[in-house]
């Protein structure tokens, strides 16, 4: 979620969450729905999770945290294409595909702890390194590529809760490969592709 300047809150449309004991950043409340950051200086392992609204508490919840539970984001009603930008900016697409040894920038969630650590509630405003970047891995067609073509992995600037992957394709590559993120034994979801113009630029 873009959130321009300024914070995030703990408290939306009368929503807090509690994660281990923390008031979460919140960034979306719906009847159905609440969507938010989990705490930065949270520790792998158990702990709970509680959800007020209007001083109502529910029951609590246990949840198990992980270093690093990656997902990649889509940008289509089916749920079929990765978000992934060229790097000047513009969706990569049907009618603007990338291209064999491009840099693209692919977008996720869920790769752990940054250097600078992220501070709570704040958006981030420079880019920050995820720390187990010997961990991870991009996949295409089931192939990792080259540790060298991961040119950057961590926080996008200006964004909340959001992760780039600045990625250079290699030569070699199908037209419309699936893509996957794995970091240890936790993998991004399948069935994920873009375009690939492999008939020259």
């Amino acid at each position: 979620m873009a959130t321009g300047s300024g914070t995030l809150p703990t408290l939306l449309a009368g929503v807090r969450v509690i994660v281990g004991g923390i008031f979460a950043s919140l960034l979306y409340v719906s009847p159905t729905k609440v969507n938010f950051i989990m705490p930065a200086s949270l520790l792998p392992g158990q702990t709970n999770i509680v959800l007020v609204r209007d001083f109502i508490v529910t029951p609590t919840a246990q949840i198990t945290l992980l270093d690093a539970a990656p997902a990649l984001f889509v940008d289509n009603p089916d749920n079929s294409r990765v978000a992934a930008q060229h790097a000047d900016g513009s969706l990569i697409s049907p009618d603007a595909p990338a291209h064999p040894g491009e840099v693209i920038v692919v977008y996720g969630t869920g790769l752990g702890r940054t250097d600078p650590t992220q501070i709570d509630g704040s958006i981030p405003r420079s880019l920050a390194p995820i720390i187990l970047l010997n961990q991870l891995q991009v996949l295409l067609d089931g192939q990792p590529v080259p540790v060298e073509n991961i040119l950057y992995a961590g926080i996008a600037p200006g964004f909340a809760g959001l992760y780039q992957i600045n990625l250079r394709l290699p030569m070699e590559i199908g037209a419309t490969p699936e893509i996957r993120v794995a970091m240890g034994d936790q993998m991004s979801q399948s069935s994920l592709r873009f375009q690939v113009a492999t008939d020259g630029p």
